[in-house]
């Protein structure tokens, strides 16, 4: 991995831009550690910081957020294709049944007006990483739900627990199904769904979505890619993100 300073004589992490070993997408990278005031800068060449609402905790390698209060505002829309890796957790276990304003989330866009004819107007939920309970990482990608509206086409993987650290990822294309991956186990799950994308007017948040979902989540790292990343690419980022959780005594 390539490091590009910002600034002259910037030699801190925090102040450099990457070159990753996969740049294809590439619309925003986003490493918590040790000082909050720092959660927000982008380390994408080229790409804008995003804005911090809130007060989200610093520890040693990730942040803490809790949607609703303290979370990050990006300036990056989704797109048809789109892949989203992050390394995190639940910070508490999450009940069984638990209400979707409790549940932690990693990163959203709902709830959005869709913007893609033949959708524009209408609600899209947008794309969306999340933990309904402990036992599954869920995500979703809006498509066309056979009658000209959007359904969020959620699809879940069981594997690592949400309450341990983990990298995930939701990948959703306009010519195939949605997936969620566990990269730390390998366990994979396809959606049922190809039917078009519905793509709606929000900005990301991380750590929140634009309603509900207060849980508290953990977050070490996001990556933000306007493409559907081939499963090769996935592995290739995941490695940069399990090499950098080395430092800070995290196995993922």
């Amino acid at each position: 991995m390539g490091v590009m300073p910002v600034a002259s004589g910037a030699a801190a992490p925090w102040n450099s831009k990457v070159a990753l070993p996969v740049m294809r997408g590439l619309e925003g990278y986003f490493t918590f550690d040790t000082d909050s005031s720092r959660f927000g800068f982008n380390r994408a060449p080229g790409k804008k910081n995003a804005q911090i609402t809130g007060a989200p905790l610093a520890f040693s390698g990730f942040g803490r957020f809790n949607g609703q209060l303290n979370f990050l505002t990006t300036d990056i829309v989704e797109s048809a294709n789109q892949t989203i890796i992050v390394v995190g957790r639940a910070a508490a276990a999450v009940p069984a049944n638990a209400p979707s304003a409790s549940q932690p989330v990693y990163v959203s866009n709902n709830y959005g007006t869709g913007v893609n004819p033949p959708y524009v107007g209408i609600t899209a939920t947008g794309v969306a990483l999340y933990h309904p309970d402990n036992a599954r990482t869920q995500g979703s990608g809006a498509r066309d739900n056979g009658s000209g509206a959007a359904s969020s086409a959620s699809v879940s993987v069981n594997s690592t627990p949400a309450d341990s650290w983990a990298i995930r990822a939701v990948r959703v294309t306009d010519t195939g199904v949605n997936i969620v991956k566990d990269l730390t186990t390998g366990a994979i799950t396809f959606g049922t769904s190809s039917s078009a994308r519905v793509l709606n007017n929000k900005t990301f948040r991380i750590g929140a979505g634009a309603i509900g979902n207060s849980g508290l989540v953990d977050i070490a790292a996001i990556m933000f890619l306007s493409v559907a990343s081939t499963d090769a690419e996935m592995e290739i980022l995941a490695g940069v993100m399990r090499m950098r959780m080395t430092r800070f005594g995290i196995a993922v």
